[in-house]
């Protein structure tokens, strides 16, 4: 009899835009939530006739949200754990991923480095590798509770090196395949484990469109974006951090998020956000105030109602006032509270 673990990469978050991508590692980054929206029913749809009882996910962001989503369109249950979690890349994460990716390479080639502020490859290996054979036993001995996982990138690519007990490198992070992609882990009694790809490619319109970063100069606002609403950072300036659709924006304006400014000829299209309230002060993440509030934008967009809105903006608020790295009696104060 052959067993079946499927594999499946959480829907992409902003940061994976191929053009501009930026490495995520354990940042708490939330699934983009138009591409969401048209990826889970088509995952839904190619597992429709598996035996998939339960779906089991990292309890990063982008991972647990796909799951949930992911979880209502199948109509089963989902449930997230921190077993799961992909490669702490520490202070790599939110930098571009033309600038780490060699780094990244060269950790994986010598698994027993520490990056800065993460873990040794070889302990995100041990832990994912411990992970994967728990639920390859779960499915063999449970036939009528079989589960499938929600992945991050680093796990789907190492999976068919791990499973064939073969040493992972930087070649299989050159294959690594885009999110949405599904796998399916296959192997009996007597042969050796095989991994199958459902699917691997994204339709044409998951290029990143909607979501449009505002230009550090040379922007001629209503040209580029007419249909877009400008969003400017609670902390000022005098170009907008993003433009969002309108749609978007209704949202954002009904949780009370942002409030309307007239810095234009028509007010009801300029908005600033007013979520954070506190400067983000960690110096060991490599995120900018910017991207805090970027991020904590893309949560309550994502979110249910204004209850899960007040709760991510609670999280984004606490991360932002993180001490610096170098400021000892408050980082022990805080490891203190934890």
């Amino acid at each position: 009899m052959e067993n079946t673990l499927y594999l499946i990469r959480h829907a992409p978050t902003r940061l994976n835009d191929p053009e501009h991508e930026r490495s995520r590692g354990w940042g708490m980054f939330p699934p983009d939530p138009e591409k969401l929206k048209e990826l889970v029913p088509q995952i839904a749809e190619m597992l429709q006739n598996e035996s998939i009882r339960r779906l089991v996910a990292s309890d990063l962001p982008r991972a647990a949200i796909t799951a949930r989503e992911l979880g209502k369109g199948m109509g089963i249950p989902h449930q997230v754990t921190r077993q799961l979690r992909t490669w702490n890349t520490g202070s790599m994460t939110g930098k571009s991923e033309k600038e780490v990716g060699p780094l990244k390479k060269k950790y994986i080639e010598h698994p027993d480095l520490k990056p800065p502020d993460g873990e040794p490859f070889e302990a995100f290996e041990k832990r994912w590798g411990r992970a994967l054979r728990q639920f390859m036993r779960h499915n063999e001995s449970h036939p009528d509770d079989q589960v499938a996982l929600v992945i991050h990138g680093n796990m789907d690519m190492s999976a068919p090196a791990i499973v064939l007990e073969e040493k992972v490198t930087a070649k299989h992070y050159d294959q690594m395949r885009p999110p949405g992609s599904i796998s399916a882990l296959r192997w009996s009694k007597g042969t050796e484990p095989h991994i199958d790809v459902v699917s691997h490619t994204l339709p044409a319109s998951f290029l990143f469109s909607s979501w449009t970063p505002a230009k550090a100069s040379g922007d001629t606002h209503l040209s580029r974006h007419a249909n877009r609403v400008p969003i400017y950072s609670i902390n000022g300036g005098s170009k907008p951090m993003i433009y969002i659709s309108k749609k978007e924006a209704e949202r954002l304006l009904e949780l009370g998020e942002v409030r309307r400014i007239s810095r234009l000829k028509d007010p009801k299209l300029v908005m600033r956000f007013r979520g954070l309230q506190h400067q983000p002060r960690m110096t060991n993440c490599a995120l900018t105030s910017i991207e805090m509030e970027l991020n904590a934008l893309a949560q309550i967009l994502s979110s249910d109602g204004k209850e899960e809105s007040r709760r991510v903006k609670r999280i984004a608020e606490k991360i932002s006032a993180w001490p610096f790295e170098g400021d000892e009696k408050a980082a022990r104060a805080r490891r203190s509270a934890l």
